[in-house]
């Protein structure tokens, strides 16, 4: 890693539309250049599985958020959803929803670390947005015994 490198991380679906704004969105909440990847289609609605940490993709997703945040020294995670969504095909509403219950299982997973939830839209010019979502404070979700987590 060069000097001066700052990181943040985002937990999202594969789409290549969504890239570009979620880069841009990251770098805006955590003033931090350059975003570590980890994608899997559909990965909000992965990460919202009760059953998701008995997974092969789920040990990789850990391991990626450990080397995020112990090698890059990750400023911020967000996890993403996205409108037109191949690989978790529901209504945008729920989509919102079960991002901010996966972004919530990661802050649980991860309590130090600065997570935010996101969802990716399309405007009516076309072009790709992504937003923060509000995540309610104090509010309870199911969640996973905690993964090992270093």
């Amino acid at each position: 890693m060069g000097e001066g490198e700052t990181f943040f991380t985002v937990v999202g679906c594969m789409d290549g539309r969504i890239q570009k704004p979620l880069a841009e969105l990251g770098t805006r909440l955590t003033g931090a250049e350059h975003p570590d990847t980890l994608t899997h289609p559909g990965m909000v609605g992965f990460l919202a599985d009760p059953d998701i940490t008995s997974t092969e993709v789920f040990e990789r997703i850990v391991q990626g958020l450990n080397i995020s945040t112990q090698g890059h020294k990750t400023k911020g995670v967000l996890v993403a959803g996205h409108e037109e969504c191949l690989g978790y095909p529901v209504e945008d509403d729920n989509h919102r929803k079960t991002t901010v219950r996966a972004a919530e299982k990661i802050k649980h997973w991860f309590r130090k670390l600065d997570v935010h939830a996101a969802y990716v839209g399309r405007e009516p010019s076309g072009l790709w947005t992504a937003r923060v979502l509000p995540m309610e404070p104090g509010k309870e979700y199911l969640v996973n015994p905690s993964p090992t987590v270093n």
